[in-house]
């Protein structure tokens, strides 16, 4: 039996790099270099940043050929023969994410063996890219007492399982500029086509170039849907971030003939009843599993895998995005379009908000309020008739582009909140969203925001957001099912008769900043609390960042929190609230100084997002962040579904926030822009 890995396994591979199964030693394995051809190494540790040309419809894959040559990396070891005639020794290489891992064992006893953690079978391990290629035969090999060297090669790529949930027509679907031109033109060729457009133009009140084009979308749509070419989209379960390890496992040919080791461990497709089997679990902890002649050895190296996008690369504009049917293309620019050439390159989309569709009803007042043009005397003394408010909706942009920008000399991105033009009172919603998903990482962002208040404290009615949001696409994206059921978005917070589906897609992780109340209601406490704390002045000149986890109301946990609760982590109380037993989110919220955070050219945010926890850090340089907010699986359920990352500054409804100490609607329309810029953005 192996021995395990847990507890010694740092000691295990620096002192040896290898762990044996062996029964009469017929072989010696020694040398294993998982990553020979590549040595670009950061802080002592193997480094690769992910190549996102071709990701977003292909997956990232791990070396690009723009990286290695052939993109792949050549593994080799050495083995000398000691079976006294010459035979064929088996191997296969396996690689696991070590940084967003469940533990393989739950538990382990000498003497009882070992227990696999079920959520292991989640890991991010893989093989080769073809499952049904199992165990690869080396040449035949003399016992002539010399180690003989070994070479193949290996890249990491999506989906490594070859899961059928991951399948379904080829890439996203895709609404280029080309691709609606091009039907445009075979339309207007299909004469008994576009006299029908015509007609229904005439009927919707468009012209007929507007809706030949909406056409071209809706038919572009239906050939993406109805197409019959199904294929492995890699990129619905991409590589995750951070450092991976390598196992060689090395045997005999009388093991493979006699299957010795599980099929579902040699081709890791397969499963062993209805899960899957991860195979670093089988080699390292099985007991009595592991076949006599077997050598499992851990690589020396390690892999760090690090996501950074090229911010100058473009905003991509899909056309299926704008919340508008027709709109507005004469602010699209070269590195801000719905081009063919920035869908497959812009590592970011403009992002057009879910905008309420509860009508605000404004005082009639446009200002500058960052630039002290409205104080919070002319806050107090705003006293407007109902018949004098202006009845209006929080908008998104139907003009792509003109809030947003690619910067290719700086390397940033652009976003700007728009000046409400005269007489119009206008509160648009902006943001950008990233169009590579992941699971788990460490997201920092390196941004300017702008400051919410202003001199005298009045707020400026924004919220800045930087949020984690699961990828849309289907049912490939699910959470973990959980026997109590999640609460579906909706009214579910008020209705508790509504179902509650045991999967679900929805996930969400937030940074909400903006001026709220520094603590819940006084409701909140419980009836036995000793003290409730109040607002005092010195919570004037402060914003709230608060931090929140959409857990979809998911009760498998262990301390559901209702109302005000505090979880500790590394000495330090985070306080935590639910608003009632049919809430979907739990929340904190964290004091800062405005001035701190939005006063400067640039603060870094990170969302440290883990299988287990949460944490959420802010600081002024990317090595001096600070926690702000903390929560464990032990509290709320953890999401692991593959997500993506949304920018937005946003006019909230008054609603949204019990507590405001301003109200949205009293707060005066934007006279000159609000911008921001995106600098940096890295997952590790």
């Amino acid at each position: 039996m192996c021995k395990p890995f847990l507890g010694f396994f740092g000691i295990l591979v620096i002192a040896f790099g290898l762990l044996s199964c062996n029964g009469s030693h017929k072989f010696e394995v020694k040398d294993f270099l998982p990553l020979s051809n590549w040595n670009e190494a950061e802080g002592g540790i193997k480094t690769i940043y992910l190549d996102y040309r071709g990701a977003v419809d292909n997956g990232f894959v791990i070396p690009s050929v723009s990286q290695v040559q052939g993109g792949q990396f050549v593994f080799r070891f050495q083995v000398k023969n000691l079976d006294g005639k010459p035979q064929r020794f088996y191997y296969k290489i396996y690689y696991q994410n070590e940084s967003y891992k469940f533990s393989e064992c739950k538990k382990f006893d000498n003497k009882a063996g070992s227990v696999a953690e079920p959520l292991s079978e989640e890991n991010f391990y893989g093989s080769w890219e073809d499952v049904s290629k199992t165990f690869c035969a080396t040449k035949e090999i003399p016992d002539d007492g010399i180690f003989h060297m070994v070479q193949d090669s290996f890249r990491i790529a999506g989906n490594p399982r070859d899961e059928q949930r991951f399948y379904g027509p080829a890439g996203h679907l895709a609404i280029t500029r080309e691709q609606v031109n091009e039907e445009v033109a075979s339309i207007k060729k299909d004469t008994g086509w576009y006299n029908a457009i015509v007609k229904k133009a005439k009927k919707e009140n468009r012209t007929n170039e507007e809706q030949v084009k909406l056409d071209a979308v809706y038919s572009i749509s239906e050939a993406y849907y109805g197409g019959k070419q199904v294929v492995n989209n890699r990129w619905k379960r991409n590589p995750r971030v951070g450092k991976y390890s390598f196992m060689l496992v090395v045997t005999t040919e009388e093991s493979i003939n006699e299957k010795r080791i599980p099929s579902y461990i040699a081709n890791i497709g397969q499963k062993r009843g209805d899960n899957y089997v991860n195979p670093y679990y089988y080699f390292l902890y099985a007991k009595d599993s592991v076949p006599g002649n077997t050598e499992v050895i851990i690589g020396l190296d390690s892999l760090k895998v690090v996501a950074k996008p090229d911010l100058g690369k473009g905003v991509y504009v899909s056309p299926l995005a704008v919340s508008k049917d027709t709109f507005d293309t004469h602010r699209f620019s070269p590195n801000c379009n719905s081009s063919l050439r920035l869908y497959n390159q812009a590592p970011f989309e403009q992002f057009f908000s879910n905008a309420p569709s509860v009508p605000l009803n404004n005082i009639p007042v446009t200002a500058d309020v960052q630039g002290d043009e409205y104080s919070m005397s002319d806050y107090a003394k705003n006293k407007y008739e109902q018949n004098q408010l202006v009845r209006t909706f929080i908008k998104n942009s139907d003009c792509p582009c003109a809030t947003v920008n690619s910067d290719s000399a700086n390397h940033s991105i652009q976003i700007t909140t728009p000046a409400s033009p005269p007489k119009k009172f206008l509160k648009e919603d902006v943001g950008i969203i990233s169009r590579n998903g992941f699971t788990y990482g460490k997201y920092f962002l390196k941004i300017k925001l702008p400051k919410l208040l202003n001199k005298t404290h009045l707020w400026d009615g924004l919220t800045n957001s930087v949020w984690l949001m699961f990828q849309k696409g289907g049912t490939w994206n699910t959470r973990r099912p959980e026997p109590t059921g999640y609460l579906p978005p909706g009214l579910a917070d008020v209705d508790p008769s509504t179902p509650k589906p045991h999967a679900i897609d929805y996930s969400e992780i937030d940074f909400e900043i903006l001026k709220t109340s520094h603590y819940w209601p006084a409701s909140s406490y419980g009836k036995n609390a000793k003290r409730i704390p109040q607002e005092t002045p010195a919570d004037s000149n402060k914003i709230m960042v608060t931090y929140t986890n959409w857990d979809m109301g998911c009760r498998d946990v262990s301390h559901y929190v209702v109302g005000v609760d505090s979880i500790k982590y590394k000495g330090n109380y985070y306080n935590l609230h639910r608003w009632s037993h049919l809430y979907r989110a739990i929340s904190g919220k964290d004091a800062e100084s405005d001035n701190e955070l939005f006063g400067k050219d640039y603060y870094y945010f990170e969302i440290d997002w883990e299988p287990k926890e949460i944490i959420w850090r802010i600081g002024p340089e990317k090595n001096k962040m600070r926690v702000i907010g903390y929560m464990n699986d032990s509290i709320t359920n953890i999401p692991n579904n593959q997500m993506v990352l949304v920018i937005t500054k946003e006019f909230h409804i008054s609603q949204w926030w019990p507590g405001l100490p301003m109200l949205q609607e009293k707060i005066p329309f934007p006279a000159k822009d609000i911008p921001a810029e995106l600098y940096e953005f890295t997952i590790e």
